[in-house]
């Protein structure tokens, strides 16, 4: 008979202790030692064998211990005179302890960086006698504050390997901290102080993206808007005003008043039309960033006396109407639309309204480090965005006027899924006038009107679609009102370049998987390739990509730790990917939920993609 507390507690640390009783054949006890009993424990893994100390203790029992030298599943085998003794061989599990204080963290995300651009670094995994954890799973919490005190999120992944990849984007330059526990207990040399230095505008970036996102929920819900506002009341003490989830206090010349205002107008507010994001109309926004920030100045003018009105229409022409709202100092997107719907100290409200019309159907946004502010962002506004030249550049003469609008070509997906309808604005042009063609990935739009004195001006508009497509499923369409759209079907085979969303998923929680991540198992017949999907013993949400043949899956899963401040939630992401033996389009997938939890996921085998050709597209009106 074996027992101890090897059979739970070895580790690459801790020995596996083992107590082992000897007995007669009619299960008495035996009284005094002598027997020669032997044991050998191999890794189940790569089948390496490991010394096993038996010692006779003289009273019937024997000690029974090993040390392995790393984890794993370890076969005991315990013999007596060449024969098993009952229930060997056993399976002895060897763990490897992670010690938070040996653990090591490194790379450039904790020395410094520049504003805008991912800063990564390594977490290495260590045992307590300092050597390199093998394989993942443990729940490192990463905090990253910017020099205000306002918190930077950070995606870990897990490499599975004992090292883990944390990413974050910084916004501000200056003194960041960045700060990494497990188990509650700090790990490597921290907390560290990365120097991040400033760096140019963006646009189309995380932080506009967000920026996008969290005006369009205020447009949008205004009255769901209106309770995450009231949440802000606690934070001012008379006219000072603490931000959420820093340390910054921002002094404020009206108090909670302006705040109180601005949820009683949300509440009443009705919704207003999701903003389209233009990456023409950000780029506008960007030379007014680009030429303050270093220098730190303020206003909607260059330096070089280039007015707003002209530099709106640089890369194309608004519809309707047009405005401009710039913020200086905000520390988080969602602290940049709370101060322009709070609007403290602006007596007509101008910000908050801007932010609500409903003329306005597209917005451009860019933001960068600024001298003075640490941070800026301009956002304009309008009914609507033509990309091109507008500007200076258009004469009299034949010069062709050539635009690029290289966009996420998602945002114009059909209803059913079936499609794309692209808007080309309004071309104030007959049928007549126009001819749109393919050129590879490229669809060209010449439209050809004549001046008073007869001369012809052409104009130019281009669209890069992100795959190549037959040209048979393209049309072009003419509204009697003058807009212009572009009819395309969705292809079968979608370009190997660059991933394309498939669908999202949540899996739900197996107590009794095997791991905590999700598990695949891919197999085929002579129409689908299935892939069966296993939760594990966390909920997960799921992005599926396609990329030309890889499938990837981004599983992004929340654990929860405890530290010196209390509970504290951290995102793991963990990507996973499978290699399918040909490349496959959008329309080839399905989802299938089962009734365990358990998921199927079909991919039908793809057809044979037709030749192209560069032609020109036939323009219909409608």
């Amino acid at each position: 008979m074996l027992e101890g507390p090897g059979f739970t507690d070895a580790s690459t640390s801790n020995p596996a202790v083992f107590k082992l009783i000897s007995k007669d054949k009619k299960g008495n006890l035996l009284p005094t030692g002598g027997e020669p009993f032997k044991a050998t424990a191999v890794n189940g893994a790569n089948h390496n064998s490991v010394p096993v100390d038996v010692k006779d203790n003289g009273d019937g029992t024997y000690g029974v211990s090993f040390k392995a030298p790393e984890p794993g599943t370890y076969q005991l085998s315990v013999t007596l005179r060449d024969q098993p003794i009952n229930g060997s061989t056993f399976a002895i599990p060897v763990k490897q302890i992670v010690d938070p204080s040996k653990c090591s963290i490194s790379g450039e995300g904790v020395t410094g960086g520049v504003t805008s651009q991912p800063s990564t670094f390594i977490i290495q995994a260590k045992d307590e006698a300092g050597g390199d954890v093998r394989g993942g799973g443990q729940s490192f919490m990463v905090k990253i504050l910017d020099p205000n005190g306002a918190p930077i999120p950070a995606v870990i992944r897990d490499n599975r390997d004992g090292s883990y990849s944390v990413t974050y984007n910084p916004y501000a330059p200056g003194v960041h901290t960045v700060e990494v526990k497990l188990e509650g207990k700090p790990v490597g040399d921290g907390p560290f102080k990365p120097n991040i230095k400033a760096g140019k505008a963006t646009t189309m970036s995380e932080f506009e993206t967000a920026l996008w996102k969290e005006m369009n929920k205020a447009r949008v819900t205004p009255q769901h808007y209106a309770q995450s506002m009231k949440e802000l009341l606690p934070n001012f003490e008379g006219n000072k005003y603490k931000i959420p989830g820093s340390k910054y206090v921002r002094m404020t010349k009206e108090g909670p008043h302006a705040l109180e205002e601005a949820i009683k107008f949300l509440e009443g507010a009705e919704p207003s039309p999701a903003l389209e994001l233009s990456e023409e109309f950000s780029r506008s926004c960007f030379d007014l960033c680009d030429d303050q920030g270093p220098s730190g100045g303020v206003g909607t003018v260059l330096s070089d006396g280039t007015p707003a009105d002209q530099r709106l229409v640089r890369y194309g022409a608004w519809k309707k109407k047009v405005t401009e709202i710039i913020n200086y100092g905000g520390l988080t997107p969602q602290d940049i639309v709370q101060q322009w719907l709070i609007d403290d100290g602006v007596s007509d409200r101008s910000n908050r309204r801007d932010v609500f019309d409903p003329v306005f159907k597209t917005v451009g946004i860019s933001s960068g480090p600024h001298a003075k502010a640490m941070r800026m962002t301009v956002v304009s506004l309008a009914g609507g965005f033509v990309p091109g030249d507008y500007g200076e550049g258009r004469t009299k003469d034949r010069k062709v006027h050539s635009s690029r609008d290289e966009f996420s070509i998602e945002r114009y997906a059909t209803p059913d899924g079936k499609g794309y309808l692209i808007e080309g604005g309004d071309v104030a042009a007959k049928k007549d006038n126009l001819k749109l063609m393919k050129e590879g990935t490229f669809l060209h739009l010449y439209r050809t009107l004549y001046d008073d004195d007869g001369e012809a001006v052409v104009s130019h508009f281009r669209w890069q679609i992100p795959f190549d497509f037959d040209p048979i499923t393209a049309t072009g369409l003419l509204k009697p009102n003058g807009h212009f759209f572009i009819s395309l079907r969705r292809p079968t085979t979608l370009d190997p370049n660059v991933p394309h969303e498939v669908t999202r998923f949540t899996t739900v929680a197996k107590p009794d998987a095997d791991d905590e991540i999700l598990a695949l198992k891919m197999k085929q017949n002579n129409t689908h390739i299935l892939i069966d999907i296993t939760p594990g013993t966390i909920s997960e949400k799921v992005q599926v990509t396609i990329q030309n043949n890889i499938l990837g899956l981004n599983c992004d899963r929340e654990v929860v730790g405890e530290d010196d401040e209390g509970e504290y939630k951290q995102n793991l992401t963990e990507e996973r990917s499978v290699k399918l033996p040909f490349p496959v389009g959008l329309s080839s997938f399905s989802l299938e939920p089962q009734a365990d939890n358990t998921f199927i996921f079909k991919i039908a085998k793809p057809q044979t993609k037709p030749d192209q050709q560069n032609v020109e597209i036939p323009i219909l009106n409608f």
